[in-house]
């Protein structure tokens, strides 16, 4: 070891040194020379209740100190996506949702307002289809809450028929225009205690 980083060293290490002779025991002891890291665990050695002299090991940690920087900003930046992510999801779910519950607010108008029954049922499919769309857009931020931890699972109880009905009144329309016939059956009994919209 160079004089001037000896001297170094010695001048760093002398205070742990002081603490040594009082009796302690001192491990995990960075100290940096130069451009490296050296961890040192230092321990008395007593005879007849005094200490006679002073074991040290000493280790280079530089690698692994540059490995946990490497990793402690990799979880910065990862850290910093996610929120970036979270703040995009949610600013845009607020963007769409508002046009949304507009459209939904209108069909509602337009179900009560509607004579005949095939306009009728158009108004359903356009407020079902609506919800529906709602429903993948609470999806969505679902991922983002998963991802954060935040994640809550809400059950209720509801009847699997209108979940059906919503299903076929959605997709026997764009059936019927490819030439396919659309069939849905279930035993499952009215009352269902589940998650509706990820049913859906």
């Amino acid at each position: 070891m160079p004089g001037a980083v000896f001297e170094e060293f010695e001048t760093r290490i002398r205070p742990y040194l002081r603490r040594i002779l009082d009796g302690e025991v001192l491990r995990g002891i960075n100290l940096r020379l130069n451009d490296k890291v050296y961890r040192w665990n230092l321990a008395p050695m007593e005879v007849n209740g005094e200490v006679h002299s002073i074991i040290g090991q000493g280790q280079d940690i530089t690698t692994l100190i540059q490995a946990e920087k490497q990793s402690r900003k990799a979880q910065r930046s990862a850290e910093a996506s996610a929120q970036a992510k979270a703040d995009f999801l949610a600013k845009m779910s607020h963007e769409i949702r508002t046009p949304l519950n507009g459209i939904l607010g209108i069909t509602q108008l337009l179900q009560s307002s509607v004579q005949s029954d095939r306009d009728k049922e158009l108004v359903d499919i356009l407020y079902q289809s609506g919800e529906h769309l709602l429903s993948v857009l609470n999806d969505v931020l679902d991922f983002s809450r998963i991802e954060q931890g935040k994640f809550n699972i809400e059950v209720s109880t509801f009847v699997l028929k209108d979940v059906i009905s919503t299903v076929s009144n959605v997709y026997n329309p764009i059936c019927k225009s490819k030439g396919i016939e659309l069939i849905l059956k279930t035993d499952v009994p009215a009352g269902l205690l589940s998650v509706q919209t990820k049913l859906a």
